[in-house]
């Protein structure tokens, strides 16, 4: 399959950095970002890359003009031509193609989401997930994952679902395009879902726009993070989701006395202690978010966790990506990189406790909490009665404590 990558932009937002330098080819990791994304499209079977190329498009043609193990070509174009005025200038499309945006850092399953569309045929299939922040982004109005409205913004209360910016269409959206300068966002895909079908791929895997300096960094500790040595080593920290594994799981706990301590969880965690492992809960808090209690109620519910099990630390995320209720906390309503299954509160716990990711496992009552741990690249243990993918099952936290120790 073909991949088209829009990469034009003069990445104004960055300044300095992109004076001489495009911004798609600003280094991340030791490498440029389109390096990045080529090579990841490489490992998911995409067989030729177009590169359109606008500001200080030399750099990008020089740098790509070696052997990549992949066809790349670029295309210059001498005027701005907007997002869908530059793909219409692409010769050649294949009749089915992947197209990016130069500009955003992918992580992301490329192999599912092109499976995905080939099952429904839509005219096209739009990577989405929940938006950091819904209030002034592209979103996206879908009844069973098939589009009805592109919208900008939480002008009403409506779902989180924001655009990713990688699709993969049928050259037939050409015939949406206008000539000139055109914009996929505003002028081709509004008119397409009128008449056509439209999909989305709905995703919280890794995606970020490196329009700041912020973000570049945000990216330079994700791939740090990715690329440390995670060869199981002696287990020397364990993290704990909250609810079914410590204390009894009665839905959202936002007051004090629905917290319950499970049978066991006291022995175990002091067992953990007796052989030198931390112990470190990691857990989703969307009572926050929800506007159920204050952070300073959920402060004292916690206090009282680290007094009646033992457990030394909590790292909690308070964000919620639901929108379209309208209530709750606005700031909190959104999507974020702390919330399970995302590894950000592993992350955070990693650098705040400096911790070697090898001898850490995630001990969770759910899928969230086993792929949570999975996405950090550490062992996982399913506690209950559903293996749920994790490396191993134990009934409950004090058996697990019990088999880790022995």
């Amino acid at each position: 399959m073909q991949a088209v990558i829009l990469c034009g932009g003069l990445g104004t937002r960055l300044k300095e950095l992109t004076k001489e330098t495009p911004k798609p080819m600003l280094p991340v990791a030791g490498k440029p970002l389109l390096q990045h994304t080529i090579e990841h499209l490489k490992r998911h079977g995409i067989t030729k890359v177009t590169l359109c190329a606008g500001y200080k498009a030399e750099v990008v043609k020089e740098f790509f003009s070696g052997d990549f193990g992949i066809p790349v070509e670029v295309i210059a174009e001498d005027t701005p031509l907007g997002t869908a005025g530059a793909l219409k200038n692409v010769q050649n499309l294949d009749d089915t193609f992947l197209l990016l945006y130069g500009d955003v850092f992918i992580d992301v399953n490329i192999t599912a989401l092109v499976e995905n569309h080939e099952k429904h045929s839509p005219l096209a299939t739009i990577l989405t997930g929940p938006s950091t922040h819904p209030w002034d982004s592209d979103l996206i109005e879908a009844k069973e994952n098939i589009i009805t409205k592109f919208v900008h913004g939480l002008d009403v209360p409506r779902e989180n679902i924001g655009n990713k910016s990688v699709y993969v269409l049928n050259k037939n959206i050409l015939t949406y395009t206008p000539e000139g300068k055109a914009d996929l966002i505003t002028d081709v895909f509004p008119k397409a879902v009128e008449k056509e079908t439209l999909r989305i791929y709905h995703t919280d895997e890794f995606v970020r726009d490196m329009g700041t300096p912020e973000r570049f960094a945000i990216v330079e500790q994700y791939l740090k993070n990715k690329a440390e040595d995670k060869a199981p080593g002696p287990i020397t920290c364990v993290f704990l989701d909250r609810d079914g594994v410590l204390n009894k799981h009665v839905g959202y706990v936002d007051k004090l006395e629905q917290l319950e301590i499970l049978s066991g969880v006291p022995e175990a965690i002091q067992l953990f202690h007796e052989h030198n492992i931390q112990t470190i809960v990691i857990t989703n808090q969307p009572v926050l978010a929800r506007g159920m209690c204050t952070e300073q109620t959920l402060q004292k519910i916690h206090e009282k966790l680290k007094k009646e099990t033992g457990v030394e630390t909590i790292h909690y995320c308070p964000h919620h990506p639901e929108t379209q209720w309208g209530e709750g906390v606005k700031e909190l309503r959104r999507g974020c990189d702390c919330r399970k299954p995302r590894p950000g509160l592993i992350y955070r716990a990693k650098e705040k406790h400096n911790l070697q990711l090898k001898n850490c496992v995630m001990i969770g009552d759910t899928e969230r909490d086993v792929q949570a741990g999975k996405n950090a690249g550490i062992r996982t243990i399913a506690i209950g009665t559903d293996k749920n993918g994790a490396d191993a099952l134990y009934p409950n936290l004090l058996e697990a404590a019990k088999s880790i120790t022995q």
